[in-house]
């Protein structure tokens, strides 16, 4: 938990629960004859609170995660309800808590999943409770989604697992997940089965949930990695200046941090930071340019490296400190500017490159081996 929550002095005493601001429903009940039965709906039966910014059928919400932990906001457990609705009990494969209606007592069992009797008679079902923060709504609590679905719970483990390893592993962050903005959707999709008695595959249509995460770039996290380190630690190292990348990439970002900067002699022996995101971006137009003008780009890469730096080991912009990244953006974008592809003679060689003045002052009739003015790029 964060630093901000202080414990409380009596051990044991402390439950922790989400506070619940209300139910989302995923189906509705409707009455066939003297009996009432459940049945989906493709969309989300939301409170009237929600119907007011999303409308009565929504079926995309915009939701953030309460806590880090998936296992804390989409526990998913077996569970067996009595009459009136009342849980009677409730396992996760191994042990099992059962009401015991004599005594009044809950008490611990095995848990024996597919072969419990209650489990194989219908009884007993696993069954997820999803709870999410819809900030567009409140953000005092989380809103409860409960579900039975076994697409529907794999998908959203799936997704969040897929996403939240990528996410830590680039911005060493777990606890920006929370800040994250994803989309809830509930999408209709086509399933397959295996019908046991007809001894056939047969196929069905269900609304299934997702949890779609923010089409980010690698640039993005590394930008919330970078500020989060400096959070923890603002005497450490330099961190990324206040003006990182451009204003759009960090307005989508939308982690709520504050840029601070620190200045470089402040570290002494730090090392100095490598191309930030608007160098890089920079570099890749160049690229493209350099390529549209005929260039090997990867040669042209190791020209533009070894005019601003005496090691030889470096051949990638990446490699480049933030200083020599301008210096060779500012040389790169002068020959870019300065030369053109030229063939000579139909000659489909795309490394020559020359002057617009010098291109006119090779003869037509010259051999295909002459020497040509300009860039000598070490082909």
């Amino acid at each position: 938990m964060s630093e901000m929550n202080d414990e409380m002095a009596v051990r044991a005493f402390r439950r922790r629960l989400l506070p619940r601001l209300g139910k989302i429903g995923l189906g509705e009940r409707v009455r066939k004859g003297d009996r009432e039965y459940p049945r989906e709906v493709p969309y989300f039966r939301v409170p009237e609170e929600v119907a007011a910014v999303y409308g009565p059928r929504p079926t995309e919400l915009d939701v953030l995660v309460p806590t880090p932990r998936i296992a804390e906001w989409f526990p998913v457990r077996l569970k067996s309800y009595g009459s009136g609705g009342h849980l009677k009990c409730t396992g996760d494969g191994e042990t099992a808590r059962r009401f015991d209606e004599e005594t009044g007592q809950w008490r611990e069992i095995n848990c024996d999943h597919r072969d419990c009797p209650w489990y194989r008679e219908g009884q007993c079902q696993e069954i997820g409770n999803l709870q999410l923060v819809l900030p567009r709504v409140s953000m005092r609590g989380v809103y409860q989604i409960d579900t039975s679905s076994f697409y529907g719970m794999n998908a959203m483990y799936d997704e969040w697992e897929f996403f939240a390893g990528i996410f830590v592993a680039h911005t060493g962050a777990p606890e920006a997940l929370p800040s994250v903005p994803f989309k809830l959707v509930r999408r209709v999709e086509t399933l397959e089965y295996w019908d046991g008695r007809e001894g056939k595959r047969r196929t069905t249509s269900h609304p299934i949930l997702h949890l779609v995460a923010p089409d980010w770039r690698i640039d993005d996290l590394l930008t919330i990695g970078a500020r989060y380190r400096q959070m923890r630690n603002p005497q450490g190292a330099p961190a990324l200046p206040a003006n990182y990348g451009d204003s759009s990439s960090s307005e989508e970002v939308g982690i709520l941090v504050e840029d601070v900067e620190i200045e470089d002699d402040l570290v002494p022996g730090a090392a100095p930071e490598g191309p930030d995101l608007g160098q890089r971006t920079a570099w890749a137009a160049i690229e493209e340019a350099a390529e549209a003008a005929g260039m090997v780009v990867t040669a042209f890469e190791e020209a533009a490296c070894r005019q601003v730096t005496s090691d030889t080991t470096v051949r990638r912009f990446a490699d480049l400190s933030r200083t020599e990244a301008e210096a060779a953006l500012a040389w790169a974008a002068q020959q870019i500017e300065t030369r053109k592809p030229r063939k000579r003679n139909g000659s489909k060689d795309k490394n020559v490159l020359d002057t617009p003045s010098a291109a006119n002052d090779i003869p037509d009739d010259a051999p295909d081996d002459a020497p040509a003015e300009g860039l000598d790029l070490g082909f």
